[in-house]
Parts: C-alpha cells; structure tokens; sequence
C-alpha cells in the first residue's frame, strides 16, 4: 500500500467556505480519474489549481486544470509551493466539470513514479476547507498581547487566523429579494471569474487570516483570501467620493473597548458563493472587539451587520472569532479562472 504523507487536500463539494461554489463548474459524483505530467502549479489563494498535460489514446496532448481550495488551508496541512513541480507525474482522481470542459476537482491527487507508473506518494483528502477549531491549535496566551495599545486605544493590531466553525445564518429577504434569488444560478457567481469580490464576502464571509494596522489616522486591514486592502480613516478625514466600489467608502471609529467601521456607497455583490446577493443601496457596521480567553489566548470577534433597504426584510449579521497569529505570513493572492466561458456551464440553483 502506498505511504500517504502527512498532508492533505480538502473534499470539494459541500463546502460553505469555499470562496466560490464549486457546483458551478463541477458535478458532484461524476467521477473522473486522469494521469499526466505536471505543467504548472499554482499555490496561491483564493484557489490552488494544478495544470496538467494529459496523454490521449490517439496520441494527441490535452491541458487539463484541477482546481482545490484556498492555499491558506493547504498551508495548514503542510503544503509549500514547493509541493508539486514541473514535470512530475501524477494522477487526480475529482469530480468533472458539468459542460465537458478539461477540469477536475482537486479531491485526490498520487505521486507516480514516471517509469513503473507505481505509486509514490498519496495525498489523501480531508473533510473540510474551514480553519481548525482555535481550541485545538496552538495560541498566544492572552497576556502576551496587551488589550490596549499605549494610548489607551484597544490593540487590534497583528495577524488574525483560525477563524471559528460557526456557520453564517441564512439571508432573509423581501419579496423582492425572494424574487431575484429564484434567478441566481451559483454557474454564475463572479468569483469563479476572478471578479472582485463585496464588502460583505471580503470581511465577513472568508474563513482566513486578515492583517489589522493601527495608525493615528486609519486602520489598514488586508485580507490573505481574495488580497483585498482597506485604508479605513477616522474622522474628520472621512473620504467624500461617492463613487460606488466593491468595498465602499468607509469611516472607522473607537468606542470604549471596539473598533467600528461603517461603510456605504457599495456596488450591486454576491455576498457569498450560494447565489444571495445584495443591492448597491446596502450599508455595513463592522465592530471588531478583544475576547481574550485563558485557555485559547487572544482571540478577536468580527460581527459584520449588512442592512439593505431594497431587498431584505432584517438586518444580516455575520459573527466570528479568530486568534492572533504571532509570526503568520500571508500566501499570495493570485486567482484562475477555469477553462470555460462565463456561460458554458450548465446551470444549477
């Protein structure tokens, strides 16, 4: 039997985390199993993905694309962009892609001897794309990250990862928010494209590690899944652009012990990969707090509360907890789209 190594891929289908919907593209249970000769690898986030030169009976050469989750998760697991190079054979065994195209998911993937085709090494699949549960990693104690800054400001700043396992509460919308989801198909979600994504995908959806900067005028807050960038100021150097983007304009302000950001003037989004979607009429209200814990050690919460007047019927909050990371260094961003148009693929709610 082969020796599987002390790493592992992440089961693709199911998964709430993924920055996209990986339904879009593939069909659960449409087995494939390929065997070819490594072209590139790509260890970035959002997605890792792994091109492939693919041996016909006919003695013609397809470029295949396996596409996997976030690299921060391979990370975790061991992985290094050193993991697969160039020339290696191997072979991927995944779920195709719904219209034919050359795509499998990346659910199994076997190092081959490039001689006797014997297996060398397996990289076996887990069961999640979420962060480890905090209790079980390891953690900064609490005292070692003072609450406060030397001015007396709370001390947000640093590397935050591991975000907690709770699951984001559904959307509830207005009859016309009801309206336009019965139209939203997940074949078409933006970020398979590589588009940037919302505000509230940005800083409330995404299970990995944000970087907080703490200056007298702005907090800079940047994001290791989709590489987005905040430079939220204080007032009075509120922006008065009122030009709408993804992530809006925004104006941060301290209150006792949180850090509050509000934000407007935000483009028509998805707000995660199941199809719900949001009006270019919505405001978001981040608050960002130190719940240091003896046992987990410093720990941050996010809630992000989305009101939009068009289309829900209640305010949507989004609740979470990372760690602080001492020493964490952030994978870099660099997304692929999959080997097919924007409508080739077979629809599916």
């Amino acid at each position: 039997m082969p020796k599987a190594i002390p790493f592992a891929l992440c089961a693709i289908f199911g998964l709430a985390q993924a920055h996209h919907s990986f339904q879009g593209t593939f069909q659960s249970g449409k087995h494939v199993d390929i065997t070819g000769v490594v072209s590139d690898f790509h260890f970035f986030n959002p997605h890792v993905s792994v091109y492939l030169n693919v041996t016909n009976p006919d003695g013609s050469v397809t470029q295949w694309m396996s596409e996997g989750l976030a690299a921060s998760s391979y990370g975790r697991l061991g992985w290094t962009r050193d993991s697969l190079k160039k020339g290696d054979l191997i072979r991927i065994s995944g779920d195709g892609s719904r219209d034919g195209s050359p795509m499998v998911t990346l659910t199994r993937l076997e190092l081959l001897d490039p001689k006797e085709h014997s297996v060398i090494r397996v990289l076996t699949e887990a069961k999640s794309d979420s962060p480890r549960p905090i209790a079980t990693t390891s953690r900064t104690p609490a005292q070692a990250l003072p609450l406060k800054l030397s001015d007396g400001r709370p001390n947000l700043t640093g590397a935050w990862t591991e975000a907690d396992h709770s699951r984001p509460p559904g959307v509830t919308y207005n009859d016309a928010g009801k309206a336009l989801q019965a139209t939203a198909k997940i074949a078409d979600d933006p970020q398979i494209f590589c588009d940037p994504p919302g505000l509230v995908r940005q800083a409330g959806f995404t299970p990995h590690a944000i970087h907080i900067s703490q200056f007298p005028d702005r907090v800079l807050i940047e994001y290791e899944e989709y590489g987005g960038r905040r430079e939220v100021y204080f007032a009075p150097n509120k922006p008065t652009s009122k030009v709408k983007t993804n992530l809006g304009t925004s104006i941060a302000r301290y209150d006792g012990d949180a850090l509050i950001i509000e934000s407007n003037n935000l483009l028509a989004n998805w707000i995660n990969p199941h199809g719900d979607q949001l009006s270019d009429q919505t405001t978001v209200v981040e608050t960002y707090r130190r719940v240091d814990d003896p046992k987990s050690g410093a720990l941050l919460t996010i809630q992000l509360v989305a009101n939009d007047p068009v289309y829900l019927k209640q305010p949507f909050i989004i609740t979470k907890t990372k760690r602080y990371s001492e020493n964490y260094q952030f994978i870099a961003n660099e997304c692929r789209p999959p080997l097919r148009s924007r409508n080739s693929a077979i629809s599916t709610k």
